[in-house]
């Protein structure tokens, strides 16, 4: 006789969806800084050919703003399983041999994730004390907003991998392509808007 799996709380799926929706606003901000860094670089090619000026510090602030892209967007990537496994070999483990994957991948990134945060959060204070600037130029802007931001995404990263591991044994998985989802007749509502 087959053991039935035991549905989590709902307490515990609204905590995840909690998070789950937090990570999702934050990378919005990626979003933007992208559309920001299309806009600007069309303004300042369309500048440069047309005035033959191009905008002021353009090419700093497209360079700055490609932190927020990838930093703010990396921990809603780890929470939806974005991360990329060598499927020709990974999907021939078994079952409790890809949990053990996952379980060391998210114990190493959060390891990893938490100490860069850290020297991120030292990097950024630092360069807060003296005023460090994007250069030279008079009318170079302050770099300290930007370590905060790696900072930040690093610590994110800490989260969601940590979050990625408890979810490992107490949830079932978000997204019907997870490799590790395994179809249930008796699956709950839970993640079912993610799967349309």
């Amino acid at each position: 006789m087959e053991k039935k799996e035991k549905k989590p709380s709902p307490a515990l799926v609204r905590f995840d969806d909690t998070i789950f929706n937090i990570m999702k606003w934050i990378s919005y901000i990626s979003a933007v800084c992208l559309l920001v860094i299309t806009l600007l670089s069309t303004a300042d090619v369309v500048a440069v050919k047309v005035f033959q000026h191009g905008i002021t510090n353009a090419t700093d602030i497209v360079t700055y703003l490609n932190i927020p892209v990838v930093f703010l967007s990396a921990a809603y990537v780890q929470l939806e399983r974005g991360h990329t496994h060598i499927d020709l070999i990974y999907t021939h483990f078994p079952m409790w041999g890809q949990k053990i994957i996952h379980t060391v991948g998210n114990i190493l990134g959060l390891g990893v994730s938490a100490f860069i945060g850290y020297r991120a959060i030292l990097s950024t204070i630092d360069k807060f004390q003296v005023m460090e600037r994007s250069s030279s130029a008079s009318s170079a802007f302050v770099t300290w907003p930007f370590a905060a931001i790696i900072a930040i995404g690093f610590l994110l990263m800490a989260v969601a991998f940590l979050w990625s591991l408890v979810r490992e044994f107490v949830l079932p998985p978000r997204m019907a392509s997870d490799p590790a989802a395994v179809p249930d007749d008796d699956s709950t509502e839970f993640g079912k808007e993610e799967q349309v």
